[in-house]
């Protein structure tokens, strides 16, 4: 989809701003949904589902050519300005130092790739270990949250801290390096996607997180966070802190950074208005005495959202209300990891995944047992039929009914997962290779360069 298409789908003007394009998209979202949820056939619904991607596909057309010509006029450069600027609470002096250009070489050793995330601490990037010729990721910190003697002292004895974390669902941190008055983390090379682009995908596919894979996810969380707890405290459990791997592991990220940003820088520069729905009332305060409870108390939040598709914000109202496949054990424990006190919480990690498991239980959704006889009748009637003619006689038959193998779900969500972390790169690299055509084409037809037509074909 071009620019021109994606102003007509959204019935814009040329050159529109930002905030028409979000405002535009919002308005025609709410009318298409509106529509979807009255639709009475399958074919209509369809026909409105698709609706939705175009509609999502324009807006980001658009948004991206907006950021390009705002900001983006560096060329091969794998973290665009706009990227830049979407990092919260990023400071004017961090701009050019987190620029890394493809190719350059950090602490004589690491040479960048390209721009893989960025986030409320800075930005990461895909490098090639020069000693051992593999690759690796780079977070590098927004210098202006290392710009004091005391920062750089936390920073360094954090990062210290989680060299020392080897435990199979926590993302492996090489080494801590400083290049200049650049500090960076070295870590392991992940593919697959996080948990808050996992979130994403099922909303846009208006689809829902299954129990069991929720609580898998966070049977993992905890384990790692039951034993981080004899060092550290993570203290910034959110979805885009945990890593769904393409062969299907799940890895916390990001231990103990919180730390570097003090509850005053965080509140004037925004970082933590994305972080804050999942922060325990007593971080929120700013209290000294935080504990593993803080940690308790984001799960409970990322539950919450994963099995009910929203954050709990207000007043709670109960996840098995909300969703009827959860058991009302379970949204009991729920409600006491989002205590308001600690002290009503769980008395540890270990405690919750007891909890968690003791309470999980099964609930038989509502189902249209009609409908599900005759078709279970007009199934048997098929297999009973097939295997006679077939000449497989019953057991045949059986075979076709027997459940699913849990070894083959998991490895089916993992094949599923690497698929969308690869789209979700290769989108990356588009989006990329889209803006940096932009910037070259008005370069061209500012120069009068002969190129301009043959960029423009592209």
């Amino acid at each position: 989809m071009d620019i021109k298409q994606a102003t007509k789908h959204l019935s814009l003007k040329d050159d529109p701003t930002a905030n028409a394009i979000e405002e535009a998209y919002d308005s025609k979202r709410k009318t298409i949904e509106s529509k979807l949820a009255a639709a009475p056939t399958d074919a209509l619904k369809a026909k409105f589902q698709t609706m939705l991607v175009t509609l999502s596909e324009a807006k980001n057309v658009l948004l991206n050519a907006v950021a390009s010509s705002s900001h983006s006029t560096k060329k091969s450069s794998p973290l665009t300005e706009s990227k830049l600027f979407d990092i919260p609470g990023i400071a004017p002096e961090d701009i050019n130092k987190l620029d890394m250009q493809q190719g350059t070489v950090l602490a004589g050793r690491y040479t960048i790739e390209e721009q893989i995330g960025a986030g409320g601490m800075g930005a990461v990037y895909s490098a090639i270990d020069a000693n051992t010729q593999e690759p690796v990721a780079i977070k590098l910190m927004l210098p202006s949250l290392v710009k004091n003697q005391r920062a750089q002292e936390r920073f360094m004895d954090e990062a210290r801290i989680s060299q020392k974390l080897s435990h199979p669902n926590i993302v492996n941190v090489h080494d801590v390096q400083q290049d200049g008055d650049l500090y960076f983390l070295t870590m392991e090379l992940l593919e697959g996607q996080d948990l808050r682009s996992y979130l994403d995908n099922l909303k846009n596919t208006h689809q829902s997180c299954e129990v069991e894979y929720a609580l898998e996810i966070v049977n993992k969380i905890c384990q790692a966070l039951a034993y981080a707890h004899e060092l550290t405290i993570h203290r910034d459990i959110k979805p885009e802190n945990i890593w769904l791997c393409s062969d299907g592991k799940i890895k916390v990220m990001d231990f103990g950074l919180a730390r570097l940003q003090s509850a005053s820088q965080r509140s004037s520069s925004g970082a933590v208005l994305g972080t804050a729905y999942y922060m325990a009332p007593e971080q929120i305060k700013g209290r000294t005495d935080i504990d593993g409870r803080a940690d308790q108390f984001a799960i409970g939040v990322l539950l919450y959202e994963m099995l009910s598709g929203d954050i709990p914000t207000g007043r709670l109202e109960d996840l098995h209300t909300l969703n009827k496949t959860v058991s009302k054990k379970l949204s009991a424990t729920v409600n006491q990891l989002l205590s308001t006190k600690p002290e009503q919480r769980f008395i540890d990690m270990a405690a919750v995944i007891t909890a968690i498991n003791n309470n999980a239980g099964f609930v038989m959704p509502t189902l249209p047992f009609k409908a599900i006889g005759i078709a279970a009748g007009v199934l048997l009637a098929v297999l009973l039929i097939g295997g006679l003619v077939s000449g497989g006689g019953l057991d045949s038959i059986w075979d076709a009914l027997k459940p699913v193998d849990k070894a083959l779900i998991a490895q089916q969500k993992a094949q599923a997962a690497k698929l969308q972390g690869e789209i979700k790169n290769y989108k990356q690299r588009l989006d990329n290779g889209r803006r940096n055509l932009n910037s070259d084409l008005r370069d061209a037809s500012r120069n009068d360069s002969s190129d301009e037509k043959y960029l423009a074909h592209w």
